[in-house]
């Protein structure tokens, strides 16, 4: 194969996209991953692809879309829309940014919501509801996918039980491991357990994004009713994100209850967490640390909607083609790291003249 040019650690979804982007440029690149391709966060990830979030992470999320477009095409990725529940200044903010996106967004009653989703849905007085574009992910199949084209392009897939051997520049996308593998990253990066459930309850046809009660909820091709909170628990150790919170589906379960009549005599089927990470500001990481090291981690649960953008905007960096990361850079000024909950991406709502 010749020398390596790039050498990546961690071959979940940013390490196999970042990967594939250098390989179809012509670099020679080894990808090092010590289970298989796609385990960790990536392998627990509920695959849903959301939108509607303020423009600097926007146009990340749609990079990611075009990127999957390509590569898995219509088999892997579906537009399953989604309702958000959310106060009128959000409503407002984030029809005008998905608009101006040209993205669709719009303002519809309880009614109307409730027909679409096939299933009746409660309201709470004040809050307006917006359907949006969101994408599901078949994330197993995109991973087999990305697995399969790194192979034609000649990317060599490496099992760090038998080989550790490191060439050229080194590319750290190994999420709650990176800080371990780079010291100086301890201070800026936080590591969470995040975790989902699959849920025996009322399906609706579209995916709930309701920020009134704090959940998503999103009906699988496979008939499973997939739900969490985004909520964070920080943890000390990778291995302790793959304990889930027994008691936690049952407390959402409570809250889609409030929304979908009859979910309160559902049930958890199944439950599973894995290590997340994230920056005390929110953004991810990507860029050079020093000559030779570079990073892209930080999607904060986001990863299956920032992480293929995000690599194509290291990619560019790294060729030249982008003079700087801008907010993504790992060198960039940080607030305070919170001492418990970690700030979501979309914690502040766009406005409407965002």
């Amino acid at each position: 194969m010749g020398r390596i040019d790039y050498t990546i650690i961690g071959g979940g979804i940013a390490g196999l996209i970042t990967a594939l982007l250098l390989a179809e440029r012509g670099y020679r690149v080894k990808v090092l991953e010590d289970r298989y391709p796609g385990a960790g966060a990536t392998g627990a990830a509920a695959g849903l692809l959301v939108l509607h979030l303020k423009p600097q992470l926007l146009e990340v999320a749609l990079g990611s879309l075009s990127l999957y477009k390509r590569v898995a095409g219509r088999g892997y990725l579906f537009n399953v829309g989604a309702l958000l529940f959310t106060t009128p200044g959000c409503a407002g903010g984030y029809e005008s940014v998905m608009r101006e996106y040209g993205l669709t967004a719009y303002k519809i009653g309880l009614e109307e919501a409730s027909e679409l989703a096939g299933i009746p849905l409660r309201g709470v007085e004040g809050e307006e509801v917006l359907y949006v574009d969101e994408y599901l992910v078949d994330v197993g199949s995109l991973v087999s996918r990305l697995h399969s084209i790194l192979g034609e392009l000649g990317v060599q897939i490496a099992d760090t039980r038998t080989d550790r051997t490191v060439e050229g520049e080194v590319i750290v996308a190994a999420g709650a491991w990176s800080h371990l593998l780079v010291p100086e990253l301890r201070e800026r990066v936080i590591l969470y357990r995040c975790q989902a459930a699959a849920y025996e309850a009322p399906r609706p046809r579209l995916a709930i994004e309701d920020d009134t009660h704090g959940y998503y909820a999103i009906t699988h091709p496979g008939g499973d009713l997939v739900g969490g909170d985004g909520s964070n628990t920080i943890i000390k150790s990778p291995e302790e994100g793959y304990t889930p919170d027994q008691w936690e589906p049952y407390e959402i379960l409570e809250r889609i209850s409030k929304r979908i009549p009859g979910a309160e005599e559902g049930y958890p089927r199944r439950v599973w967490s894995a290590p997340c990470t994230t920056t005390p500001d929110s953004l991810p990481l990507a860029g050079t640390l020093r000559e030779g090291l570079h990073i892209i981690t930080g999607f904060d649960g986001l990863g299956i909607t920032l992480a293929g953008g995000t690599a194509a905007r290291l990619v560019d960096y790294l060729e030249g083609k982008a003079r700087s990361m801008g907010a993504l850079d790992p060198a960039r000024p940080m607030p305070p790291a919170p001492p418990d909950r970690p700030p979501e991406p979309y914690d502040e709502c766009p406005n409407s003249n965002t």
